[in-house]
């Protein structure tokens, strides 16, 4: 049995106090190679990172306008978040058949996943009418990708220079993206009616693909749509 690990850490002290946002960015790698009796051996490979990155940049307005003596960012409120992971395991079982036949056994995974938010709030007074005005924005989107698979191979030695392999694979790939729509429903929530409440649940019911021909014109609305 041989295990090996490795471990890196990553923090961004600059942007930790002069932005007040934490950022992490670290990787994981494990390994693992065990014998199993005279014929069979066994290998493991884990690996996963991950990046956080939280940008507030409210405490470095805060500096700005004490170091310069203004407020022109009392009112102004800019945040970025990106969360995102990686993992992917494996594992590889080989067995001797016979001294010129083997057989080798592989699964594998690999999973991916994101959360970006973004937020600008920024109030300002309109010099000529004097006006008060808002600008607010604010959006999310995740992603996540599944690939799973299994492989299986049966060879066998023909003499010096020829070998033989049988073998069969599989695999099961997945892949989401959302979007969470905030702004429109904070302006528009509260004047939707209940027949286009039904007809947004619709259209966020179809699938990535049906919703692109949809709004491309490539197919009409059908089923009540």
């Amino acid at each position: 049995t041989k295990p090996m690990t490795d471990r890196q850490i990553l923090r961004d002290l600059v942007s930790r106090y002069l932005f007040d946002s934490p950022n992490t960015f670290y990787d994981t790698n494990i390994a693992l190679n065990w014998k199993l009796g005279k014929r069979h051996w066994l290998m493991l490979r884990a690996f996963q990172s991950r990046d956080w990155i939280d940008y507030r940049l409210s405490g470095f307005f805060s500096y700005f306008e004490k170091t310069f003596d203004t407020d022109f960012f009392n009112d102004y409120d800019y945040r970025y978040r990106t969360d995102w992971s990686n993992r992917a395991v494996t594992g590889v079982l080989k067995t001797v058949i016979s001294p010129k036949v083997y057989l080798k056994t592989q699964v594998s995974g690999s999973f991916f996943d994101s959360d970006n938010r973004s937020l600008i709030d920024f109030q300002y007074t309109e010099p000529d009418t004097r006006e008060s005005v808002r600008l607010y924005y604010q959006t999310e989107i995740r992603n996540r990708i599944r690939d799973v698979g299994g492989r299986t191979a049966l060879s066998a030695a023909l003499g010096r220079a020829h070998t033989v392999t049988v073998g069969a694979e599989t695999n099961a790939y997945g892949f989401e993206n959302d979007i969470l729509i905030k702004r429109y429903f904070d302006r528009h929530g509260s004047c939707i009616t209940l027949r286009q409440a039904d007809g947004l649940a619709a259209l966020m019911a179809l699938t990535d693909n049906d919703l692109l021909d949809l709004l491309l014109a490539r197919t009409q609305p059908q089923d009540g749509l």
